[in-house]
């Protein structure tokens, strides 16, 4: 099984000054870890984000898959991990973010616009941890996009 360090890597390549289209690499190790049974929540979120980034930004940059339907991953993982359920603040801390951002890139639109909300009233019963950028750091393009967003909120 790949490690997230390997993966993280591939993913560095994609940060400036070197912007090279490394994320569909990273992408598909992290499918490949999660079909592999990784089920933990840094391959979760990794997953998750890169999919749904898939269909925020553009292939030619990022280098993610538009061949293929990426919210079906997003969704699957996002059910595997327990849905609304789940017990991790900061899944739906970031779940929240992104389908609140570009609910489309989850899914269908209306539910996960939805989704987002629910997302919210669940990690605010979890105590609303307040997360800072260093919480972020080491987690490859996930890292980058969320550290980004805790400092502009």
């Amino acid at each position: 099984m790949v490690e997230l360090v390997e993966i993280g890597k591939v993913e560095a390549r994609y940060e400036l000054p070197s912007g090279q289209p490394s994320l569909g690499e990273a992408y598909a190790l992290l499918r490949q870890r999660w079909e592999e049974g990784a089920r933990d929540l840094e391959t979760a979120l990794r997953l998750m984000f890169l999919a749904w980034y898939a269909n925020c930004e553009p292939s030619h940059l990022t280098g993610l898959p538009v061949d293929e339907p990426t919210s079906p991953v997003f969704n699957e993982v996002f059910d595997r991990l327990g849905g609304l359920g789940c017990s991790f603040p900061e899944f739906h801390y970031a779940v929240a973010r992104m389908a609140e951002l570009s609910p489309w890139a989850c899914g269908d639109e209306v539910a996960w616009a939805q989704r987002a909300l629910d997302c919210w009233a669940r990690y605010e019963v979890l105590g609303r941890p307040c997360f800072e950028a260093q919480h972020f750091a080491g987690r490859g393009a996930f890292d980058s996009y969320f550290a980004h967003m805790v400092k502009v909120r």
